[in-house]
């Protein structure tokens, strides 16, 4: 995740990303398949003409960051479905707020982590344009943006956090006839975040030290819960959706 110093920041090293679960479980889309990646700061400011001056005073008040997304319209791809869902139903009202992360890849946090924004956001449709395969959402950040940090999946901490991410091993298997058998390309979810399992079985997610997490195995027909403490040590975790 970290950019070595001298590198040029380009539109790859600002992620977007939609939330389309809840605050508490995010499920993050990332926007993708757009050719825009402009965040406009939108400055508020007002005058002050003190008496002891000969002109007015500048002072900026605040920030409302905004974003206008125009994109491509490829069936399947989840940026293009979550912005066509809201067109679609002309959501309006408490169905058109969501929430929206940006991740600086080039702005370093602790341990690997990258800094963030995290804000609740309104979402209007602008266009969708069939001529040039294009559907344009506008993002208006509301409320108060959470200044954070990420890692590599996406697990959200306090800027500065001194909170520590390990490496927890989530083990899919079936057991039939006393047997055991590792699932290969099962998809195993936490915190909105999904893996694919290896030829053993097996996919890693880096997971805060003593948090415990949901955790969703499945493939085909056949599904598993649990729940996971992770530790700072952590030892391999098995899902049996037999």
């Amino acid at each position: 995740m970290a950019v070595s110093n001298g590198t040029m920041l380009k539109k790859h090293h600002v992620g977007l990303w939609l939330n389309d679960g809840t605050y508490e479980t995010p499920k993050w889309v990332r926007i993708k398949k757009s050719t825009e990646n402009t965040i406009t700061m939108n400055a508020e400011t007002r005058e002050v003409d003190y008496i002891v001056d000969e002109n007015p005073t500048t002072i900026l008040d605040k920030y409302k960051p905004s974003l206008s997304q125009p994109i491509v319209m490829y069936k399947g791809e989840p940026d293009f479905e979550f912005v066509f869902d809201k067109f679609f139903k002309q959501s309006v009202g408490a169905d058109a707020e969501g929430e929206v992360l940006i991740v600086f890849y080039g702005a370093d946090g602790g341990s690997e982590r990258a800094k963030a924004w995290r804000s609740k956001c309104i979402f209007t449709i602008d266009s969708l344009n069939p001529v040039d395969s294009t559907i344009t959402v506008g993002i208006d950040f509301a409320g108060t943006t959470e200044k954070v940090e990420v890692d590599t999946d996406l697990n959200i901490y306090e800027l500065n956090s001194k909170d520590v991410t390990v490496d927890q091993i989530i083990e899919v298997v079936k057991v039939v006839d006393g047997d055991t058998e590792a699932i290969v390309g099962a998809t195993v979810e936490i915190d909105g975040v999904k893996k694919t399992t290896n030829a053993e079985g097996k996919a890693t997610f880096k997971l805060i030290s003593g948090k415990k997490y949901a955790v969703t195995a499945y493939k085909d027909n056949d599904i598993k819960s649990d729940f996971v403490t992770v530790q700072t040590v952590p030892e391999e975790f098995s899902l049996d959706i037999a």
